[in-house]
């Protein structure tokens, strides 16, 4: 998308729980995240602002809900909107 980005805020929407299983608790959580898209260098360069929504799926232990686990954590940023391709609900 850009040859260089920053990352700026992360604002969540809802975080739910998937499943409790033995000792971990599977969770999803929504949002958005503010990004700064870097394109050229020096005097002819651009930044552009955008903000994509997010999927996370992570987990975090029973004894410590609330503690996320890195190493079972998987994000997804959604970019198809600066892509302009459809959104699933408006796909054919």
């Amino acid at each position: 998308m850009a040859g260089h980005y920053e990352t700026g805020g992360v604002l969540y929407d809802e975080m739910r729980v998937l499943s409790i299983h033995g000792d971990f608790i599977r969770y999803e959580i929504t949002g958005s995240v503010d990004v700064t898209l870097h394109y050229g260098s020096g005097s002819d360069g651009a930044t552009i602002e955008e903000n994509f929504p997010f999927v996370c799926t992570t987990a975090a232990t029973t004894a410590e809900p609330l503690k996320l686990l890195s190493d079972r954590t998987e994000m997804k940023v959604d970019t198809s909107s600066w892509h302009g391709e459809p959104e699933e609900e408006d796909a054919p």
